[in-house]
């Protein structure tokens, strides 16, 4: 923050931003990181997500998957097979086997 006060331009702001936010990633999301930021450098506007907006994203995401765990759950309780459980959560068959063994193990 201390090197934010001698800073004038936009460019100065974004690149502490863009070396902190790099320096506190793991290499996946540094990669996407590096990525967003060349993809603005190149159009000259600034159409990364802001951190809040990612966050929601990831919720979202995290959310429908936990959602559809939920329902194989109660599939599997209900005895459906695993290709019915496939083709209505989308879930993949790895996934509906896992859960099945989960089940097992109660």
């Amino acid at each position: 923050m201390l090197e934010l006060k001698d800073k004038k331009t936009k460019l100065e702001y974004f690149e502490i931003l863009y070396r902190y936010l790099s320096s506190v990633t793991d290499a996946k999301n540094a990669e996407q990181l590096n990525q967003e930021f060349i993809e603005s450098a190149q159009t000259g506007g600034f159409k990364m997500p802001t951190i809040a907006e990612k966050w929601y994203q990831d919720g979202k995401t995290e959310g429908k998957i936990e959602g559809k765990v939920e329902a194989a759950q109660k599939m599997i309780e209900l005895g459906m097979s695993d290709e019915q459980i496939e083709k209505i959560t989308a879930l993949g068959m790895e996934k509906i086997r896992e859960l099945r063994g989960e089940d097992k193990s109660r």
